[in-house]
Formats: structure tokens, sequence, C-alpha cells
């Protein structure tokens, strides 16, 4: 009987991993293929695939990027087209939002060399 319960549980485990991995859309797939993908740091990921999961796709996310150099008319131009709205920028630092669903088009930026979930800096206990 016991064999039979650890069957079930086995079988039923690999059937909702395939259909969550089947559920996610092509063009995600295609994404973490890209070279962009390994631009994101962990929790960035962690929380665009979240986002992405419960169909906020038109959600902001705060982030900070790092560039390649000082940003040109083009460059300026392109994060624009992606829709990142700029907060801040300090030398090849920009911080600022992105629609969740851009988030694949603004990684894949060439100038672009890393990208970092914001996350809120509190204060030091005394």
């Amino acid at each position: 009987m016991i064999r039979y319960i650890l069957i079930f549980f086995c079988f039923t485990s690999i059937i909702m991993n395939a259909s969550a991995f089947s559920s996610r859309p092509k063009d995600y797939l295609d994404f973490q293929k890209s070279p962009g993908y390994r631009k994101i740091n962990l929790p960035l990921r962690i929380n665009w695939e979240d986002i992405m999961h419960h169909n906020k796709k038109n959600q902001r996310i705060e982030c900070i990027i790092k560039t390649n150099q000082k940003l040109t008319e083009d460059q300026f131009a392109a994060l624009d087209k992606s829709k990142f709205a700029i907060r801040a920028i300090i030398g090849t630092i920009i911080t600022g939002t992105i629609i969740a669903k851009q988030l694949p088009q603004l990684a894949n930026l060439e100038f672009i060399t890393s990208i970092e979930g914001s996350v809120p800096v509190s204060p030091k206990a005394n």
C-alpha cells in the first residue's frame, strides 16, 4: 500500500512540474536563453518571474542598471523605447523603473552590463 502511495506522489510531482514548465510562454523561454537574462541579478529574476507568473505584466519594477559608458543620445532613446523611466544618473549607474514585460528588451540592450532590483534602505538601529 505504501508503495502505491509513493508512486502516486512521484507521478503527481512529475505531472505538476511538467505542467508548470509548459505553461511558460515561448518568449519567456527564449529570454532565459538570451545574453540579457544573465545580466539580471537573482533577486530581480525571482521578482520578475513572480510578477509574470501572476500576470502583472504592467507592474513597474524599481531597478538599478549599469552601463559600459556614459549614455549617448541613441542610448537614451533606446532606454525610452524600452519604457525605462530614469530617476537618477550617476556616471554609468542609472536608477529608475521599468514595466515588467519590458525587462527582456531592456536587458538585451548591448550597452547595459548589469541590472539589479532596488531594495529599500532602512536606517541603522541604534
